[in-house]
């Protein structure tokens, strides 16, 4: 069972990861496998721009995921309860 605290981060991470703009950002870019890339992924999905500064501590919720790359598709996993939160048809 999940704190009020990890099922509000975990809607928070549904909520990023399903908008429409940081679907095209991840078929584009691919997933990020630095923090500077993750970095850019947040700011994107928050902001609109890629250079812009992020929250750590959002950064951190955010990045609470698992990126299960396949040749047609990408999956977004929540670490925490291990339910799908999206999956991405490349």
């Amino acid at each position: 069972m999940l704190s009020k605290e990890q099922e509000r981060e975990s809607a928070q991470r549904t909520a990023f990861y399903t908008k429409k703009e940081v679907g095209a950002y991840l078929l584009k870019n691919g997933v990020p496998r630095s923090t500077r890339a993750s970095k850019a992924l947040v700011a994107m999905g928050t902001t609109g721009k890629v250079d812009e500064e992020v929250n750590q501590e959002l950064l951190d919720t955010l990045n609470k995921v698992y990126f299960d790359v396949h040749p047609q598709q990408i999956n977004i996993r929540d670490k925490e309860n291990g339910k799908l939160i999206i999956s991405l048809r490349k």
